[in-house]
């Protein structure tokens, strides 16, 4: 033993090990001091003190892994030492366990240990065997308690590393979705002007037949002018209509949904004409089938339905089911309870079972190379997402039906739920 002297405090320290603990033992009394140090002096390496004052300064010097605490000592007593160390500012000073020893047995003081942060109470005289026994107890659970506490830093820095690591994958995500919106964008464009440029390219045919049989006159001029700039009037309004489609400030209005479907048949007319199919728009009612909602969206997703028809048709057509000049649609607009259904049926033999479901799905179609299958899917989202309403699919004798189904006075709330914006 050797003694260690500064201007503040002396103290006695063992030749330390650095495979042990650190005790401090604090007490004014050098024949207890003497004997614990003896018991102990196997297990951990001793540091002493003879009062509070000097307790606190060799902690703050020699960080030990646990004090031994006389309760009354001159300068500073064991509990005063005691509080000052479970208030001081550094974590490592506060979390030392301390260990009152004392020969004081009352309740006040014993409460007033526990109510200075003590974190057990041991009163003399003392059994070495129990000391010991209870001071490993003591650092074990510390030990356990600083693992643990080392655990959930490192845990909390992979979770902030993981949060930073999904925020970096979700904003990656986030630019791809935006860049994908814009392709489907451009890809719905691109389907909903197949209609009118093929309409233009029939209007500009006639114009060469009609001038070859000289049926060139000013009542054809003014019907060919009136119908291109019909389709190129459309063809503009559907850039903004997907323009604004995907923004959410697009106010509802009231329209009539007889004249809707009445002004996309005669969109489709010239086409549909060309390819011979005969097309028959039933309107015939005195209900009042005023709908407030979306009026170009609506359009589109009729200009999609009649599109399928018309293709089904050509397919059979090429399959050999129908006759080059065999090709109905019928268009049927009524009301159903308090609904205001839409019927678009064909006669171009059907869907298929197997894909029935799947045909509202994205990216899915049955036309190989000319379809983009993003049609159907987004008249659905129109339709159920953005009207509140209902488009399903089902099979006739001859062909297919599409169903539209829109609630009279139906909420167009969360009208954007599940729809991808720029």
């Amino acid at each position: 033993m050797y003694l260690v002297q500064t201007s503040n405090f002396r103290v006695k320290m063992k030749n330390q090990e650095n495979n042990k603990p650190l005790i401090l033992i604090v007490d004014d009394e050098d024949f207890f001091l003497k004997i614990i140090s003896h018991n102990l002096e196997p297990l951990f390496n001793i540091l002493i003190a003879y009062n509070g004052k000097e307790a606190l300064n060799s902690v703050h010097k020699h960080s030990p892994h646990l004090i031994l605490m006389d309760a009354v000592m001159p300068v500073i007593d064991g509990i005063q030492a005691c509080k000052m160390l479970k208030s001081a500012s550094c974590e490592k000073i506060r979390e030392t366990p301390v260990v009152i020893v004392t020969a004081l047995d009352d309740e006040d003081s014993v409460d007033r240990a526990f109510g200075a942060g003590a974190d057990d109470y041991i009163t003399k005289p003392i059994n070495v065997h129990v000391l010991r026994r209870r001071i490993q107890h003591i650092l074990k659970r510390r030990k356990a308690e600083d693992e643990l506490v080392e655990l959930n830093r490192s845990l909390e820095v992979k979770v902030n590393t993981e949060i930073k690591k999904r925020l970096d994958q979700e904003t990656v995500l986030i630019q791809q979705s935006k860049m994908a919106a814009m392709g489907e964008m451009i890809a719905a464009i691109a389907h909903q002007w197949r209609q009118p440029l093929n309409a233009l390219g029939v209007t500009i045919q006639n114009i060469k037949d009609a001038y070859r049989f000289k049926e060139v006159d000013e009542k054809f001029i003014d019907r060919v002018v009136s119908d291109s700039f019909h389709q190129i009037k459309f063809m503009s309004d559907t850039i903004d209509n997907f323009r604004n489609f995907f923004q959410h400030t697009k106010e509802k209005t009231a329209f009539d949904t007889c004249k809707a479907i009445k002004e996309v048949n005669s969109i489709m007319s010239a086409q549909l004409a060309f390819h011979g199919i005969k097309v028959k728009v039933d309107t015939n009612t005195t209900d009042n089938l005023t709908f407030k909602g979306y009026l170009n969206e609506f359009m589109q997703v009729l200009l999609n339905i009649i599109t399928n028809a018309m293709d089904a048709i050509l397919e059979a057509r090429k399959k050999g089911r129908l006759g080059k000049k065999e090709g109905d649609i019928v268009i049927s607009n009524y009301r159903k309870d308090k609904r205001i259904v839409i019927e678009v049926n064909d006669n171009g033999g059907g869907i298929d079972e197997k894909i029935l479901e799947r045909i509202f799905e994205p990216y899915f179609t049955t036309k190989k190379h000319k379809g983009t299958g993003i049609g159907l899917y987004m008249s659905k989202i129109i339709i159920e997402n953005n009207m509140k309403g209902k488009l399903y699919a089902k099979n006739t004798g001859q062909g297919a039906r599409l169903i539209i189904e829109l609630e009279e006075n139906g909420s167009t709330e969360g009208r954007y739920r599940g729809v991808k914006r720029i």
